[in-house]
């Protein structure tokens, strides 16, 4: 039984450190066209104080 609840918890948190690795790759896909937009921006001009 131990050995069946520890096999269950080493599932359990590689299934997290899964999801958080998803998580994290969503996050960077989603962010790495607006930080091509705003390098590109500064390419053309100096950025304002507001950006």
């Amino acid at each position: 039984m131990k050995a069946e609840y520890d096999n269950y918890r080493k599932r359990v948190r590689q299934d997290r450190m899964a999801v958080r690795e998803l998580a994290v790759a969503n996050v960077f896909r989603a962010l790495l066209p607006v930080l091509d937009a705003v390098d590109r921006a500064c390419a053309h001009e100096p950025l304002t104080p507001g950006l």
